[in-house]
């Protein structure tokens, strides 16, 4: 093998590794925008279900009144409504969420709610998933009536459990909510 050829060898692989970055590169931004393109597709979605998702939450919070703060949250990536209940009972915490997957191809609705102490067993977690392209209004509004069903169950548990109603006895200041 001569200098030159072994020289030829040597450039044509830099060149190959140069080549692979190219592409690798071209690959990453056609993804970027791709996602990009996704993230837009989530935000019509999010914007498309406001007028389904947001009377429901209105009409949960007027159930409860001036026990409840609700607290919206708007990010490009999510969109949420905290739901704190001011209670001597306990410390209820109620989070509904919509979110895209690590994809960006399905929508992710969660509900978590937190109830703190915990003297029972009660639906802490949900989760609902839904190809963005094809969203199920009809499915969506069904699960979040009944996630809403299923924390005011837990509420009302709260109301008529007796480790909860002595915890609030305990406290000379503090009267049961009713």
């Amino acid at each position: 093998m001569t200098a030159s050829t072994l020289e030829q060898r040597i450039k044509a692989e830099f060149d190959a590794r140069a080549q692979r970055i190219r592409q690798s590169q071209e690959a990453h931004a056609t993804e970027a925008r791709a996602r990009e393109t996704r993230m837009v597709k989530f935000s019509e979605v999010c914007e498309g279900l406001h007028s389904l998702v947001q009377p429901r939450i209105e009409a949960f919070g007027r159930a409860f009144g001036k026990q409840v703060k609700i607290t919206p949250t708007i990010t490009p990536g999510e969109r949420s409504a905290t739901i704190v209940f001011m209670t001597d009972l306990a410390n209820m915490t109620l989070t509904v969420r919509m979110a895209p997957d690590a994809d960006i191809t399905k929508l992710v609705m969660e509900y978590d709610l937190l109830i703190l102490p915990m003297y029972f067993e009660y639906d802490r977690h949900a989760r609902l998933e839904t190809p963005l392209d094809h969203i199920d209004r009809e499915a969506v509004a069904q699960w979040l009536d009944d996630r809403i069903i299923s924390c005011v169950k837990s509420y009302l548990a709260i109301q008529d459990n007796e480790f909860y109603l002595r915890r609030v006895a305990k406290t000379p200041s503090v009267k049961p909510a009713s």
